[in-house]
């Protein structure tokens, strides 16, 4: 029988790939199970095994209000587009409500697959 110290919550969240190693991507993906200590997700691409990766998951469905946990951990392993990866560290944060009179940034979708990284006024 497998015994873990952390108990993993089978969930299926949204979550983004925001940079693997030095390189910042951009990848959806979905989790499987989270743990306090790490997460099993698909992914839409191969992803470098061993080497640090950064994610974000978000956790509520409601987008102009969304809560969002960005890790920062590990792969630990791949098999096919399943990916495990450690949470090594972690914050919450919630995204300012987007406003509707407002022009998209240069290069930003317009609607939201995943949220870009903004600093906290």
């Amino acid at each position: 029988m497998e015994q873990r110290r952390n108990r993993r919550f089978d969930l299926a969240l949204p979550l983004a790939i925001v940079r693997q190693g030095d390189d910042a991507v951009l990848q959806a993906g979905e989790t499987k199970n989270i743990s306090s200590r790490g997460v099993l997700f698909t992914a839409e691409r191969k992803i470098d095994f061993g080497g640090p990766i950064e994610y974000v998951v978000t956790l509520s469905g409601d987008t102009e209000a969304a809560v969002n946990i960005r890790c920062i951990g590990f792969v630990l392993r791949q098999d096919g587009l399943e990916v495990a990866a450690t949470m090594e560290r972690h914050e919450f944060f919630r995204l300012p409500p987007a406003d509707p009179t407002s022009e998209p940034i240069a290069g930003e979708p317009e609607s939201g697959a995943t949220p870009r990284e903004r600093t906290p006024a």
